[in-house]
């Protein structure tokens, strides 16, 4: 599959007590047409589920061609695998086709083998680890302390980036000091940052985790304007 895969345990695990240990799966692909083609409907089917993310990729059965990463928890991959891994007729209720590709089962195949999400998790119809009520049970509860990143090999402005979305949901610490830092900015600050995320394509839901996202890893000018922020040392310290 040209990918190169590793499992980081997270700083943080506090948002998520049913677990012992949140974890991020990390992906490193060889060339980004691959990337597109194991993540591009996850990514989308992410964004237009959950209302967050560039709007433009929010609609179902596009893949996220633009994408140089990819980030979402893994209970994310789950529910996608339950609507679109049950056949036909969870193809055709989303609009993308049929089942899933062979990229996505390989997928699936990573996280099973690192013990991410177990053997009956993810498969399509009822009673899978996907579902909202009743099911998944211990594999549910690993997939939500778990979360996903990809970035193309040397690729390492993008790494640091998705590492900063990943820590942002697990860490609930880390997710508290962005939003009191975020906060602590001027309206007219607010405002303009919001504009140039919106003029980006993300949703304002996701303002706020773009926001940390791209300042603690982009040169300081990357706003056209300064923009100071009074971040904790837990934050600036990085992964």
């Amino acid at each position: 599959m040209g990918v190169s895969a590793a499992v980081s345990p997270s700083p943080s695990n506090s948002s998520f007590p049913c677990s012992p240990q949140s974890f991020i799966l990390i992906l490193e692909f060889v060339d980004k047409e691959n990337m597109t083609q194991v993540l591009g409907r996850i990514s989308a089917f992410s964004e237009g589920k959950v209302g967050k993310g560039k709007k433009s990729e929010a609609a179902a059965g596009e893949t996220s061609k633009g994408y140089f990463g990819h980030n979402f928890p893994l209970t994310i991959l789950e529910d996608f695998v339950q609507v679109h891994g049950g056949g036909r007729e969870g193809g055709k209720e989303r609009g993308c086709g049929d089942g899933l590709t062979d990229g996505e089962r390989d997928l699936l195949g990573i996280c099973r083998k690192q013990g991410l999400m177990g053997k009956g998790e993810g498969k399509g119809g009822g009673g899978g680890g996907g579902s909202k009520k009743g099911g998944g049970g211990r594999g549910r509860c690993i997939a939500a302390s778990a979360y996903l990143i990809a970035y193309l090999k040397n690729d390492y402005a993008t790494k640091q980036h998705e590492l900063r979305h990943a820590r942002f949901f697990l860490d609930e610490g880390y997710r508290s000091a962005c939003l009191e830092a975020w906060a602590q900015l001027s309206e007219k600050q607010k405002k303009y940052v919001s504009s140039f995320l919106s003029r980006l394509g993300y949703h304002e839901d996701v303002h706020v985790d773009e926001f940390q996202a791209f300042h603690l890893t982009e040169k300081a000018n990357f706003w056209g304007i300064k923009v100071d922020v009074a971040w904790p040392a837990s934050v600036v310290e990085g992964e």
